[in-house]
């Protein structure tokens, strides 16, 4: 903890010195003391934002590769493993399952893939259970279901980070829940542009503070999948 404690700190002076550089900066500018402040708020908050959500969309990307070759396993050898086994790799499967969520892959308020997980852990629970309500050739379904699933949400693209921390910050969360990946990256991309960049780049560019707040920004920009 005093590793952690000592590097927390050691950020928190850098960020407190960098922050005082581009206020120094922006008012040599011209701009107002409160528009420069709020300006170099804005930036900080998005990129620790984004540096959270890039940490999360990793972990249910690494959850949700797990989940799949799970699957694939599982679906190669039910007829041959024993109940027991069969329900182990089944619990197993459920824990990646319960961690792929994320705004930018599988929402957690997605209902079909919700309640076919919901479905999983029932079938878990009574596997090898006389009076189980689910037989193997519903749950041979219910994975192939789960898989397909998997498969699309692998192949999306993955957002600018900055973006989508930025948009949280201000837009409106839930214009978000029905958009589909490419639309809703493209989205992100174009309220940055016009809320954000356009609004201020006269201003970071006057101050020297272009290509500084450019790799800033980029430590979050995106993830390749």
């Amino acid at each position: 903890m005093l590793f952690g404690d000592s590097e927390q700190k050691r950020k928190q002076k850098e960020q407190r010195s960098r922050e005082k550089d581009w206020k120094s900066k922006l008012l040599g500018t011209g701009m107002e003391k409160g528009a420069a402040g709020e300006l170099v708020k804005i930036i900080t908050e998005a990129q620790e934002l984004g540096e959270r959500l890039q940490t999360d969309y990793k972990t249910s990307r690494e959850h949700l590769e797990r989940a799949q070759r799970k699957i694939e396993l599982l679906l190669d050898e039910m007829t041959e493993e024993p109940e027991r086994d069969a329900k182990k790799s089944l619990d197993s499967l459920i824990v990646d399952l319960d961690h792929v969520y994320h705004i930018c892959s599988i929402r957690e308020d997605d209902p079909d893939y919700g309640s076919t997980v919901k479905c999983l852990k029932t079938a878990s629970s009574e596997l090898g259970m006389p009076d189980a309500k689910i037989s193997t050739l519903m749950l041979r379904s219910e994975l192939e279901n789960i898989q397909a699933v998997l498969k699309d949400a692998a192949g999306w693209d993955a957002p600018d980070f900055f973006a989508l921390a930025y948009y949280l910050k201000h837009g409106d969360k839930e214009a978000l829940a029905d958009m589909e990946n490419g639309q809703r990256n493209q989205f992100l991309a174009d309220y940055l542009k016009e809320n954000f960049t356009d609004c201020y780049a006269q201003h970071i560019e006057s101050a020297g503070l272009k290509d500084e707040i450019s790799d800033f920004i980029r430590t979050v920009h995106n993830i390749h999948n």
